[in-house]
């Protein structure tokens, strides 16, 4: 008998669910045989120690919550407690805003335990909505996450937690903003429900058997109706915002509910039909299927340098200044200049030592799909001039200086509003254009660098800033012990956010491998007009890792968002 009818009590009773059943059962997508969550919910009976962690973006971190007490894995892990009082249960919420799975998986060792038993994955926001098949480099990424947290020591459960976020859902959003939207004529239209990568992370946690619980799935209607207990003031407390997306307490209530719920269910099967020890976890469970994507094995991180500890690899010239644009709480460590020609050399060893067997087959490649922002498209806004923008200023500002401006008329006024807008929505897309020129050139050069440089079996990745306060452009070069690709990094972005990015430079082995960072002048870089660039710009950490089931020709900027400036509104994008 597994239980007590005490302990039964105590799992069943002592929690008070806000989130009807239906709802709840909605939202377990997929439980399985959950064989390594059986054996955590066994530990948990015994009263053994159970070492529970998160990891993912805000929602999870806490975002406008009392951290540690009422955002929903806090709730979760007081119920665990509460359920089994003989166990002594430890947590770790390793969230970092603004991040993505595979910046995580790069830095696994800050941010999850390596005797954790439970860890939940909240990334469906984050990493974004690609409308491909499932294989990005997002899922490829994402599923290099689950294989390593698979083989950590103990060996724990691994369950995704796919949360729901009314204002960035997936990559778009309830209000879908991209200019190519804005072209559609489909500004504001309401979010789909596929809009959502969660559907790909889907079959992979199908691929490894891994619990799977979707908040969208319990109560995506409910929010887009607005029916009571779901409306966005209840849930969403940041509704005077551009774009909702951090859950209210009680949004994170509906969370807890869910992965309570996933557990009272692990329960209530173990004691109906106990596994068989010998037959189900000493063969299987120590087992980790092949992956899903062929040649996608997890790689071994070699350095992953942020905060103070990227300060013992950089030599920066005169011009840099080391700093924390953050708080002490969610700290935005790096080294920041604004003068075009400052250099920092940044020395890491990319000696990989010994490989296992496996190596041979992690070379793997991976096709590649066409973005749609490199289309007939954005070839056709290309068109568009990108001075469309200035010239509608310019004539707004004659008429700003003409005797009796203030006696024109609303009409008037609203047309040369419009005007502008669309003016606006010309400049980003010849802006657009103009970058998938610049990637596909850089694609270029980066197959050709290859044609005899075939030995480039590591990737160093340069953490660095986007803003649209006077941003600018960098180099990235090679020197040292080893040779690279150039990379050229663009600082600048029209969103009025702060965001930070990885560059991936194509290099190999050496035990100094010197990455320099040039910044470029102002008036090196391509776009529709000055705008807001100029020559900031910040680095703000490396890391080192093995060129496994990466394939040639992917885009150098893929976005790993560190964290969002505080305070400030940040919009997802991707690389």
């Amino acid at each position: 008998m597994l239980a007590a009818a005490g302990t039964y009590q105590q799992v069943q009773g002592l929690y008070q669910h806000s989130l009807s059943i239906g709802r709840r059962q909605r939202a377990l997508v997929n439980v399985g045989t959950a064989l390594r969550l059986r054996r955590v919910v066994a530990d948990l009976q015994a009263g053994k120690n159970v070492s529970v962690g998160v990891i993912g973006g805000s929602i999870s971190w806490g975002f406008y919550m009392q951290r540690g007490v009422n955002d929903w894995f806090a709730m979760f892990t007081s119920w665990l407690r509460r359920a089994f009082p003989s166990a002594t249960i430890t947590q770790r919420n390793g969230c970092v805003p603004a991040t993505t799975a595979e910046y995580v998986s790069m830095c696994l060792d800050k941010f999850v335990d390596r005797d954790v038993d439970l860890i939940l994955l909240e990334y469906a926001i984050n990493d974004g909505y690609t409308d491909t098949s499932v294989n990005t480099q997002h899922a490829q990424a994402f599923e290099r996450l689950i294989r390593k947290l698979l083989q950590l020591p103990h060996k724990p459960a691994v369950v995704l937690m796919q949360a729901l976020a009314q204002g960035i859902y997936g990559a778009r959003g309830l209000f879908y903003w991209t200019v190519e939207a804005l072209a559609e004529g489909i500004y504001g239209a309401r979010g789909l429900f596929y809009w959502t990568v969660e559907d790909h992370y889907g079959v992979l946690a199908q691929h490894y058997q891994l619990p799977q619980l979707s908040v969208r799935n319990g109560m995506y209607h409910e929010v887009l109706a607005g029916a009571p207990g779901f409306s966005t003031a209840e849930i969403y407390p940041d509704v005077e915002q551009e774009m909702q997306r951090h859950p209210s307490e009680l949004g994170h209530k509906y969370m807890a509910d869910v992965a309570v719920t996933m557990v009272q269910q692990v329960f209530q099967d173990m004691a109906l039909a106990p596994i068989d020890l010998q037959d189900e976890w000493s063969q299987r469970l120590m087992q980790v299927p092949a992956p899903m994507f062929p040649g996608n094995f997890e790689g071994r991180n070699l350095a992953c340098l942020i905060g103070p500890e990227f300060r013992s690899v950089v030599n920066a010239s005169q011009h840099w200044t080391w700093q924390n644009d953050g708080t002490a709480e969610k700290p935005k460590w790096g080294y920041s200049t604004s003068s075009a020609g400052a250099t920092l050399d940044i020395t890491v060893d990319t000696r990989a030592g010994l490989v296992s067997e496996d190596a041979a087959e992690m070379t793997a490649a991976h096709g590649t799909t066409a973005d749609a922002r490199h289309g007939a498209a954005a070839a056709a806004a290309a068109a568009g001039s990108g001075i469309a923008a200035s010239a509608v200023r310019l004539e707004a500002a004659k008429a700003a200086a003409e005797p009796g401006r203030h006696l024109l008329s609303q009409d008037l006024q609203q047309q040369q509003q419009q005007q502008q807008q669309q003016a606006e929505v010309r400049d980003e897309a010849w802006w657009e254009a103009q970058q998938a020129q610049a990637e596909e050139q850089e694609r270029g050069r980066l197959q050709e660098s290859y044609v005899g440089f075939q030995d480039a079996d590591m990737l160093v990745w340069v953490g660095y800033t986007k803003t649209w306060k006077r941003g600018g452009r960098a180099l990235l070069t090679c020197h040292g012990g080893c040779r690279c690709n150039n990379v050229t990094v663009e600082g600048y972005h029209r969103y009025k956010t702060t965001q930070s990015y990885m560059a991936k430079v194509y290099t190999q082995q050496a035990g100094a491998c010197t990455v320099r960072v040039t910044v470029l002048s102002a008036g090196s870089s391509s776009g529709s007009s000055s705008g807001g660039r100029g020559s900031y710009f910040k680095v703000s950490g490396v890391m080192v890792t093995r060129r496994i089931g990466d394939y040639i020709g992917g885009d150098h900027t893929d976005v790993v968002l560190l964290n969002a400036m505080q305070g400030e509104e940040y919009k997802l994008a991707y690389g």
